[in-house]
């Protein structure tokens, strides 16, 4: 029998140790919580592919000083092959005018690989 329960917790781990890689600057850690067709949408467009990914947030990890990222809902397939997730999240970075915080909400498209969640779409506004 599937726990979807037990899925939402795993999917809120990862969302925690995505978030942490990301405010240690960790760009390769971060990576690996996306599939390797990833999308990301953005303000500054789209980006398919992990490799496009990678060239987009390699320009904003030089200067985060931390990140969260808060789930208010956690919807899993029966399956639990997929997931989506509806939050928020505030991201804080070192300017030159200061620090910045910036926020706004996200959407996001899990599956389950290899035993573990990854984005496979990610979008924030």
């Amino acid at each position: 029998m599937v726990d979807i329960e037990a899925e939402k917790i795993k999917i809120k781990r990862m969302i925690k140790e995505c978030e942490a890689a990301e405010s240690r600057r960790d760009l390769e850690k971060e990576l690996e919580f996306f599939t390797h067709d990833a999308v990301y949408q953005g303000r500054s467009g789209k980006n398919e592919g992990i490799e496009a990914i990678r060239e987009h947030f390699k320009g904003n990890i030089r200067s985060i000083v931390s990140s969260e990222h808060v789930p208010l809902r956690i919807e899993v397939s029966s399956s639990c092959d997929m997931a989506w997730v509806l939050g928020i999240f505030v991201v804080r970075y070192e300017r030159d005018e200061g620090i910045v915080d910036e926020g706004g909400n996200w959407l996001a498209a899990l599956m389950k690989v290899n035993g573990g969640w990854k984005y496979a779409a990610l979008s924030t506004t």
